[in-house]
């Protein structure tokens, strides 16, 4: 039976038999258009028999099986029984057996990914071989803007917009080096809302990712027109902390939610077979009685001549890799 999973960078593998299945989302992360910039795509396959170096791993931007047609191939990862080298893999077989397990990772890098902006889903496919089916998993991939500071800044500030959101990500500049910073967004059509949050769940997935982050993290996350009218009404401002906004969070880190009836934990998620994943999803709580990550303030300002309605939640989080929505 093939087994394939695809973590993305230090995100645990999410590891599932889906040699009948459909394509399973196992995380979210964001990279940036810039050569400094790259993410890992790790992938894990049982082959049968010996491995001879012409068995691949291919990586598509966008969804391979069933559709007929190839979308554009972002890589492969070839197959080694014993070498080792970029995108390549040294193959494991166990004393005994005749299956051989094999892990094949490609690095993207933002100038020549060929990544569209905002949400990709990226699959990663092995064609299988005479005794193991073919079998494929995917990731959602968000495309968006490089941020950079040095040691010493004030802060590293990212700042973007989507269709029906917009959101600033500040930071505390790094202790050495440089910090990067990449914001990205996608519409909630794509299917990516964050499972369980009980929320009406519109306007725009929010993602970001850093790297060598500095101390203290804070997203000012503003939904505009409609859906910031929808949110006043669903959460007052003027209720606030009562009731701390609609944000919902996802993080690879557990946390406490917040519900009605007090805090609770974060819920763990998990895939179509009810397994669980190393992913975490829940509503913030306000930062005073909640630990990070948690909502700092909520404002609503009405629609006045062009400019839309806006209401801006302002959240603090220690966590490097989450997205959020509303």
């Amino acid at each position: 039976m093939a087994i394939l999973a695809l973590p993305v960078a230090s995100a645990s593998a999410t590891t599932k038999d889906v040699s009948s299945q459909t394509s399973v989302i196992s995380n979210a992360i964001a990279v940036g258009t810039s050569v400094n910039d790259s993410v890992t795509l790790t992938v894990q396959v049982i082959v049968s028999g010996s491995v001879t170096g012409n068995q691949y791993v291919y990586f598509y931007d966008g969804p391979y099986h069933g559709t007929g047609q190839a979308p554009p191939l972002l890589g492969s990862a070839k197959l080694y029984s014993s070498t080792s080298g970029s995108n390549q893999t040294a193959c494991t077989t166990n004393s005994g057996s005749n299956k051989a397990i094999c892990t094949a990772t490609l690095v993207l890098s933002g100038a020549n990914a060929g990544l569209s902006s905002g949400y990709n889903l990226v699959e990663a496919y092995y064609p299988g071989d005479n005794f193991v089916l073919k079998s494929w998993d995917a990731v959602n991939l968000y495309s968006g803007t490089d941020n950079y500071c040095q040691t010493g800044s004030a802060n590293c500030q990212a700042t973007g917009t989507g269709n029906l959101a917009s959101a600033t990500f500040t930071g505390g500049s790094p202790l050495s080096g440089t910090e990067d910073v990449v914001l990205a967004f996608a519409p909630q059509s794509d299917g990516t809302q964050l499972t369980g949050c009980s929320l009406a769940q519109s306007s725009d997935v929010v993602a970001w990712n850093l790297t060598n982050a500095g101390s203290g993290s804070e997203l000012s996350y503003t939904i505009l027109g409609q859906d910031a009218a929808a949110a006043e009404t669903a959460a007052p401002t003027t209720s606030f902390p009562m009731i701390p906004g609609h944000v919902c969070f996802e993080s690879s880190q557990p946390f406490t939610a917040w519900s009605s009836t007090g805090p609770i934990s974060s819920t763990q998620e998990t895939d179509e077979d009810q397994n669980p994943v190393s992913l975490f999803y829940g509503q913030l709580g306000p930062c005073s009685a909640y630990a990070i990550p948690c909502v700092v303030s909520v404002s609503y300002t009405k629609a006045a001549g062009p400019h839309p309605a806006r209401y801006t939640q302002v959240f603090d989080t220690n966590t490097t890799d989450p997205r959020v929505s509303w």
